[in-house]
Formats: C-alpha cells, sequence, structure tokens
C-alpha cells in the first residue's frame, strides 16, 4: 500500500505565519515529486501560497485550506464549505477580549474564512516579538485554554481549539481538518502535525491517521522525513 502524507504547515513546514526556510523548501520538494504529499491548515489558501510558494502548492497532490473547509488541487478550488457564526458566538468572544488582561492588543482580533474563523487576543498579524510575548504569556496564564473551555461549554455545537502561537480557531463540529479523511479511503496516512495534544487544531485529523508524529518545528520534520522517509515511492 503506497502511504499518503499528510502535513500541518504552521508549526510543521513553516514558522508561524512565516515562509518556509529555503533549505527545507529544497527538501520538501523533492519528497513531494516522489511522494502523495498533502497540507491541511487553517490558514486561508492564499496564506498558504505566501508561505509555501507557488512550486510546493503546485506540486502537492492536494491542499486543504481553512480547517480542511476548502479543497484546493493546483491552484484550482474544489470545493468549500460555508458557514456564518451566531452573534451571540461573536459577543461571547469579544467580551472575552475585552476583560482578558493582556495589555498588547493589536487589532482584528476576528478573521473570518471559508467555513471556520480564527479569534486571536493579541491580533491577527504580530510581530515575531509580539507573538513570542503573547506565546510566553499564554503559557503562565493558560488563557486560550480558558477560552477553549469557554466556548465548549456554552456553544456544544461548535468546536474550538488551539491554534498556532497566539489565536483559537473556531467552526462547527466535525468540520476540523478530520473532514479531509473523506477523500481518502482505505489508505495509510501518515500525519506530521505539531498541535496534536491539549486541545490543539491536530488533534482531530491524527486520531484518524495510521502513524503521527508530533513535531516541534519544521527542523524536526525535515530530521524525520530525512531519516525515515525521503526514500519512499
Amino acid at each position: 500500500m503506497i502511504p499518503r502524507f499528510i502535513f500541518d504547515m504552521d508549526g510543521t513546514l513553516t514558522d508561524s505565519r512565516s515562509k518556509i526556510e529555503p533549505s527545507f523548501a529544497e527538501v520538501f520538494s523533492h519528497f513531494c515529486e516522489a511522494n502523495y504529499t498533502y497540507v491541511v491548515s487553517g490558514a486561508g489558501y492564499n496564506q498558504i501560497k505566501w508561505q509555501l510558494g507557488d512550486e510546493i502548492c503546485n506540486s502537492l497532490d492536494g491542499v486543504f485550506s481553512c480547517a480542511g473547509n476548502e479543497h484546493w488541487i493546483q491552484n484550482k478550488l474544489i470545493s468549500k464549505n460555508t458557514w456564518t457564526p451566531s452573534p451571540y458566538l461573536i459577543a461571547v468572544l469579544a467580551n472575552f477580549l475585552a476583560v482578558s488582561a493582556f495589555p498588547h492588543k493589536n487589532g482584528k482580533h476576528f478573521d473570518f474564512r471559508n467555513g471556520m474563523f480564527n479569534f486571536s487576543i493579541s491580533g491577527q498579524q504580530p510581530t515575531v516579538t509580539d507573538r513570542k510575548i503573547y506565546s510566553d504569556w499564554d503559557n503562565y496564564s493558560e488563557e486560550r485554554l480558558a477560552l477553549v473551555h469557554k466556548v465548549k461549554t456554552n456553544f456544544p455545537e461548535i468546536e474550538c481549539v488551539i491554534s498556532g502561537e497566539t489565536g483559537v480557531d473556531i467552526y462547527p463540529v466535525g468540520k476540523d481538518k478530520s473532514q479531509i479523511l473523506e477523500n481518502f479511503y482505505d489508505q495509510e496516512l501518515i500525519f506530521f502535525g505539531d498541535s496534536i495534544t491539549n486541545y490543539g487544531n491536530d488533534f482531530g485529523i491524527a486520531q484518524y491517521c495510521d502513524v503521527v508524529y508530533e513535531v516541534t518545528d519544521w527542523r524536526e520534520t525535515n530530521i524525520t522525513l530525512l531519516a525515515n522517509y525521503f526514500n519512499v515511492q
């Protein structure tokens, strides 16, 4: 059985909201040419293209953006889901933002995408330094974990998961990354992600894959590929 490789993007193939490192891009591009390879990310498709580049995106067998709510093949949109969150949900999040003690809020806290949206206390376009400041704050305060519990308690039909360094992804139950698995039938699935445990946005898909690697960054992904899979055909 020929395996299918599925990769998260931020924290797995790239640093958060950053372009893929050139030396790893070369390795990963060769890997894509030799294997059935897919990317699934909470980011929108244009963001994925900016981070991975056109060459890699066109060599992938599929790109699943917006947590799998969009399916792209070689720059063509194959399918998409739409969803409009309730005003009450938005109000609850806005109130959580208002009472947050985090002192460095940069605006644009909601990023609405097809089938889901991302919510960030620090804001959607922080600098690398800002992301580090919030990440350290969140590790101490567990603010995002508290937000996940609040949403899940008050909205049982909604899924809320920790995403990247500063945000949470929010979508209807069942519309997480695991939804892409309907495109794979009776195949060996190998998944790489950085956010599998502790309410991370990779947990949903990881529990259904045959082999799972929880990595800390693209460097670990690179080492794992070279050591174990680079000659898979």
